[in-house]
């Protein structure tokens, strides 16, 4: 059974409604970009995808962690944060220091590469538990 409440149910149908729309408008853009005008920007297309649904990935996970839906009430957000930021700083780890940015780089000849992407990730996990302590201090300082 589901521990979200009806406003969280609302609020993550909205962003995901919101999140999907976003990635049709993106992949419409890089489909215009790179179909119509001949510009690469990443070094294949598997990674150009990739970057496209990160975007709203990190918009989803933004909105609903701000607005109290990415948490369902029974779970311990520290415990949760904790573990997201771990998988991030991990991602973050991999993509600065496995030896893909030494070897290769983010970008190559103007060209995003999989180490910027794994980056990308890792910053999206990150988001998470930034956002939480962002909006638990904002929340704060509205009380005082």
């Amino acid at each position: 059974m589901n521990s979200y409440d009806e406003y969280q149910r609302f609020i993550r149908y909205r962003t995901g409604y919101h999140s999907f729309f976003l990635v049709v408008l993106l992949l419409l853009v890089n489909h215009f970009v790179t179909g119509v005008k001949d510009f690469q920007w990443a070094e294949d297309g598997s990674v150009e995808l990739l970057f496209i649904i990160l975007i709203p990935g990190t918009f989803m996970n933004i909105v609903s962690t701000w607005q109290g839906a990415y948490f369902n009430r029974k779970e311990k957000p520290l415990r949760s944060n904790l573990v997201v930021l771990a998988m991030g700083v991990m991602y973050v780890w991999l993509a600065l220091y496995s030896g893909s940015i030494s070897d290769r780089g983010l970008v190559i000849d103007g060209k995003l590469t999989l180490a910027a992407s794994q980056l990308m990730l890792g910053l999206t996990w990150i988001s998470i538990p930034i956002t939480y302590i962002v909006r638990k201090l904002w929340d704060k300082r509205i009380a005082d």
